[in-house]
């Protein structure tokens, strides 16, 4: 899972320089920058209505990150949802105005895990030792993150549109193996799952405890 919390910045609510809008509970029929797909639009939807304000009512502008920081400064949408590390480059460039930090650690889960790795079912029964090198391999990644954070940030130039620059500065998520969950993270996992329950986006609940990865022995 990757995500972060307190002290880990996942996504911010930016306006423009001049804008008057100062949160979410000021979106309504405005037009609202999120990234392609239902599960920013189930996000977004979720923080417009704890805030007060009918998602119905705002326009949703599905924005590729390059595109983000471009569409906000031109006013082509009046506030953008952005993930990191496109709310690091807005804050570093300084694009646009912060409003909300962290708004799904508030309003959704803390920790909040908006993405994670996938390994098939099928793969792993079929293919067990295979399953757990491919594991191990990408623990060993994760470990290095976390002892060498300064040196992985190297890797982001090339791998994504950051320069060296931005690449020194960006925000770095927290990445967590399944057997590393504790029991705040998998609390926390399945408050942000049920959300897709919740706004129909999945016709049954997902229980979290019958996905999360187990090598089989």
């Amino acid at each position: 899972a990757v995500g972060g919390g307190e002290n880990v910045n996942t996504e911010a609510l930016f306006v423009p320089k001049d804008s008057s809008i100062k949160g979410f509970e000021d979106l309504e029929g405005k037009k609202l920058g999120i990234l392609p797909g239902i599960q920013w639009r189930t996000i977004a939807t979720h923080l417009l209505e704890s805030n007060g304000v009918h998602a119905g009512g705002v326009q949703f502008v599905e924005l590729i990150p390059t595109a983000q920081s471009t569409a906000l400064a031109s006013g082509r949408v009046d506030a953008l949802l952005a993930i990191e590390h496109m709310a690091s480059v807005i804050r570093i460039k300084n694009l646009g105005e912060e409003v909300v930090k962290n708004p799904s650690k508030d309003y959704i889960a803390n920790p909040f895990y908006p993405a994670a790795g996938i390994i098939r079912k099928e793969f792993v029964s079929e293919n067990p030792e295979l399953a757990s090198k491919l594991m191990a391999a990408v623990q060993k990644g994760v470990d290095f993150i976390d002892e060498h954070p300064e040196k992985a940030r190297q890797y982001l130039v090339g791998h994504t549109a950051l320069t060296p620059d931005l690449a020194a500065e960006v925000s770095l998520l927290d990445i967590k193996m399944a057997d590393q969950f504790n029991d705040e993270d998998v609390k926390s996992i399945q408050v942000f799952w049920d959300l897709f329950y919740d706004y129909d986006v999945v016709e049954f609940p997902i229980d979290s405890s019958n996905v999360f990865y187990k090598p089989i022995t």
